[in-house]
This record gives structure tokens, sequence and C-alpha cells, in this order.
């Protein structure tokens, strides 16, 4: 199953020539000359706009000093930075990585939240359409539904999950459920060509069964 909506969104990593400290300066920093000296490698390397590099050397200073705020701050950006890069070349899983990395360092970083909500809907609604494709609309439609709590503005998510709920429908022959799904999904893609035959499928199905359904109560009404 395609997509029902194309979706590649990308919330900016902060560049690595922003990065700043603050808080304390490094010479009042209550801590060994190893964390001060890997910190300041660390920083060097981001004004060379080497984020991964940068990285390696936080991640050394903060496991000598892990409560120190400048450095979780500051490692946190670059992996929002390194991220955003990732999911713009498509590398969805790696992008969740280093978001949800930057997330834990410090939990109120709202723009690696945003990113880890966005890259986490795109890498659900992936798995859900393999899943689909596979045959397996159950799972698929657990996979959307995670897409879309993690980004509700997925509105690819939000299609493929009515089109999944429509397909569980059919095999339960809950043929007006199913058409009501079809719609919703095609609310979202009004020019997809398979919503639109799946929806003449459970309209054409809903129809037969209502007209058995007529035909078995006529059968079983009592004669005069």
């Amino acid at each position: 199953m395609r997509s029902v909506v194309s979706r590649i969104a990308l919330i900016g990593g902060v560049l690595a020539s922003a990065l700043v400290f603050f808080g304390p300066t490094v010479s009042a920093l209550a801590a060994s000359d190893d964390w001060q000296t890997l910190m300041l490698q660390g920083a060097e390397l981001d004004q060379h706009k080497d984020l991964n590099g940068a990285i390696e050397k936080y991640r050394a200073a903060l496991a000598l000093a892990p409560n120190n705020r400048v450095l979780r701050t500051n490692l946190a950006e670059d992996l929002n930075a390194v991220g955003a890069g990732l999911y713009a070349n498509h590398d969805t899983q790696g992008a969740v990585d280093k978001f949800q990395e930057a997330v834990t360092l410090v939990p109120s970083f709202e723009r690696a939240k945003a990113n880890l909500g966005v890259a986490q809907g795109t890498l659900f609604n992936a798995q859900g359409m393999a899943l689909f494709k596979n045959g397996d609309a159950a799972g698929a439609m657990d996979k959307f539904r995670q897409a879309v709590a993690a980004d509700s503005s997925n509105a690819g998510a939000q299609g493929n999950l009515a089109a999944a709920q429509g397909e569980v429908a059919m095999k339960a022959q809950d043929y007006t459920s199913a058409v009501a799904d079809f719609q919703k999904a095609l609310s979202q893609a009004p020019s997809n060509t398979f919503l639109q035959g799946k929806l003449a499928e459970a309209q054409a199905a809903l129809a037969a069964q209502q007209a058995q359904q007529q035909a078995d109560q006529a059968k079983d009404k009592p004669k005069q």
C-alpha cells in the first residue's frame, strides 16, 4: 500500500556554529582537568562543524562529569542537529536514536522532543506499510496507531490507519465499518485509486449483505 500522503518533515537542528556554552565558565567548574579538556576539544570540533567528533568528546567528558548541565546541553544540541541531518537523508531509525538520546539528556529540550515525534511517526508508518503489503492488516493497524500517537499531524499515517481498519473490517464481514473506514482514508487522498477500489469493493459487499438480510427476513416472515 502506498502511503496516503507522502511526508518528509524536518524541524531544524541547531547549527554547530550557533552552539554556545552557558552557565558557569570552564575555569569556574569544579571538576577534573580531564573532562574540561574533552569539553573544550568538543567545542573546537563544533566550530569546525564536526558534530560527530564533538559528540564523542562530549560523551567522554560526560562519563567523567555525568551531572554537568553544560555538557548535557551541548551534547543534546549536537545530537539533535545530527538527527535532523539523518532524517533529511531518510535514515529514520538513526534519527530516532539521536533524538531519543538528546531528550534523555535534556528532558525539557522541546525541539528534540518535537523532532522525535515526527521521526517516530515516520518510522512507525513505514513499518505499518511493510506489514500491510505482506497481508498483515491487523499488525499494520497497530503500527499506524503508534505513528499517529507519536505525531498527530502525520496525515499519511491517519489515512493508512483508516485503510488498515477497513481491511480488518472487510475480513470480519463488517462492511458498514469498512465503507466508513475507506471513506475516511479517501478523505486524506481523494485520487488514490487503490482506496477508490477498496471503497467500491466494500460498498458492493455491503449492498449484497443487506440484500441477503432482506431476503432472509422475507423468507422467515409468517405467511398470512
